[in-house]
């Protein structure tokens, strides 16, 4: 997950960029106190839940901020992602038990029509603990205590990834397995069944977003965040019922990539780097052969290993 961002985003973009013990030591107090005097309040935002109302709230407010002036920074335009085309990166674990795998690519933004059958698929293909990645690797293999996949957003965009922490003896195995899961997801309906288990949990859930202050709080701030109405949930259980196993099977389709992905491993190279370079061989993930990094995301030479 330290690298996973440089490859999937790029090196250079805001959500690319690794911390490490030099970009830390390079932080300055300068830099700290020009960042703060970035904090205005006109264009930010102020969220209170709670047992309060509008008039004593704002007469507390402006006796603690009635002071402080300026107009915030207006947000980053954030770059569209620039990944690298279909090339598989290993990172070298001496001795590893598991190896880490990650498999994915960019995806929609949050604001797409189709957010809640991308999310159904999402559930159905890795997101839930009866999901076709967890079923497949765990429950049927036994490779692994579990597997997921899904879409992480962004206010720039999002990514999809799908991995597992497995034996390394079946980190080959499990590679193969998710790509062939992710090509059936994209090519094949889905089950009723998939698509109702899902709705029901999801439809079941939406309650605990609301719960608490708290709860409630975060779910109106991320609608603000990804500039969606603040009226969003009045009609996503109604958007929710209305998807069927074609709403489901045309979002693969569109947001799940048929080649051209960023494959990361991370484990023990003296048992599984022969597998692995069959499979960038094949290009089974695209044409971009297989790379190697350090824990930095840095490029080093191949591991070498004594000879038998």
């Amino acid at each position: 997950y330290r690298v996973w961002g440089s490859v999937v985003w790029g090196g250079q973009h805001p959500y690319g960029r690794i911390e490490t013990d030099d970009t830390i030591d390079e932080i300055t107090l300068d830099d700290c106190n020009a960042w703060v005097r970035k904090l205005r309040p006109e264009g930010a935002r102020l969220w209170v839940v709670g047992k309060v109302d509008s008039e004593e709230l704002r007469k507390q407010l402006e006796a603690r901020f009635g002071n402080w002036q300026g107009k915030a920074p207006k947000p980053t335009k954030i770059a569209k992602p620039k990944p690298a085309k279909g090339t598989m990166f290993f990172i070298h674990v001496p001795k590893a038990q598991q190896s880490q795998i990650l498999i994915g690519h960019p995806g929609p933004a949050r604001g797409e029509p189709d957010y809640e059958a991308t999310q159904m698929m999402a559930s159905i293909l890795g997101g839930s603990f009866s999901s076709r990645l967890n079923m497949n690797l765990r429950e049927d293999k036994g490779w692994a205590y579990g597997a997921r996949g899904g879409f992480s957003y962004n206010r720039g965009g999002s990514t999809f990834s799908a991995g597992s922490s497995v034996r390394t003896d079946a980190t080959g195995g499990a590679l193969r397995e998710i790509a062939k899961e992710i090509e059936i997801m994209r090519s094949t309906y889905p089950s009723a069944e998939e698509l109702s288990r899902e709705l029901e949990g999801t439809q079941r859930a939406l309650p605990a977003s609301f719960s608490t202050a708290t709860r409630t709080l975060y779910a109106f701030r991320d609608l603000a965040f990804y500039d969606l109405p603040l009226d969003w949930y009045d009609g996503y259980q109604d958007r929710l019922k209305a998807l069927d196993i074609a709403a489901i099977r045309k979002a693969a389709e569109s947001h799940l990539q048929k080649r051209d992905f960023v494959v990361v491993v991370v484990g023990d190279g003296a048992v599984v780097l022969p597998e692995l370079e069959k499979i960038a061989d094949e290009k089974l993930f695209g044409k971009g052969g297989l790379l190697f990094l350090d824990v930095d995301g840095n490029p080093v030479e191949p591991p070498k290993f004594p000879a038998d």
